[in-house]
């Protein structure tokens, strides 16, 4: 870290120059449940620090308490450090990566599905599971699933447009009602596309229209 060893085996010192102010309470809470739980389990803690050049490293801990007094009180602690600044801007560049991509769905309102005939295989993208409100390690995608999203009459019609989009190749252009709370409308799109390796393979979007529909009805 660029410092003389004697001056940072001071807690004041490692306050005033090295110890990142908004990491202190982190640091406090952690020393202290070391304190009160007074056993021989490991800590680990992330954290950030001054290098003395002006840089933020960030430093992961392993802690554990090593002696104890005759009433159980922690004495020592037996810690190793190590500098993880660049697994750790890896790891908050992809939190916001993920941040990001969800305000995007949010906003997009819209998401995109494949369907293999031949095995009867489903993909979705991460917005449609957004857009339909289900939790993708939860939940396996199947075309039964998706038609059972219509409300009554609206399952008839996106069948109907699956099987001319697989015997005909007729892309459709469809708006149907979502089954959800509340109900919503989407405009489903899809076409059906020659695979080399698959068969006949529909791909088709969903986008939310609820909001423009309604504005639509009402002129």
């Amino acid at each position: 870290m660029g410092f003389e060893v004697e001056p940072i085996l001071t807690y004041d010192y490692l306050i005033k120059n090295i110890l990142h102010p908004d990491d202190l309470h982190l640091i406090d809470a952690h020393a202290k449940k070391m304190m009160e739980e007074k056993n021989t389990e490991i800590y680990v803690l992330d954290f950030r620090v001054f290098h003395q050049n002006g840089n933020v490293h960030w430093f992961r801990v392993w802690e554990t308490n090593f002696s104890f007094n005759i009433d159980g009180i922690p004495t020592e602690v037996l810690g190793v450090a190590q500098d993880i600044t660049a697994s750790k801007s890896i790891e908050l560049q992809l939190k916001k990566q993920n941040e990001l991509s969800e305000e995007i769905r949010r906003i997009s309102k819209s998401g995109v599905w494949e369907w293999t005939i031949e095995t009867n295989q489903m993909f979705w993208t991460p917005d449609l599971y957004y857009l339909l409100k289900v939790e993708p390690n939860y939940f396996k995608p199947s075309i039964q699933s998706l038609i059972a999203y219509f409300a009554n009459g609206c399952k008839e019609k996106f069948v109907d447009s699956l099987v001319k989009a697989e015997k005909e190749q007729t892309p459709f252009d469809l708006e149907l009602e979502i089954l959800s709370f509340p109900n919503f409308w989407v405009r489903v799109q899809g076409k059906a596309i020659q695979s080399k390796t698959n068969g006949i393979v529909i791909i088709g979007s969903i986008e939310d229209i609820d909001d423009s529909r309604k504005k639509r009805i009402a002129l």
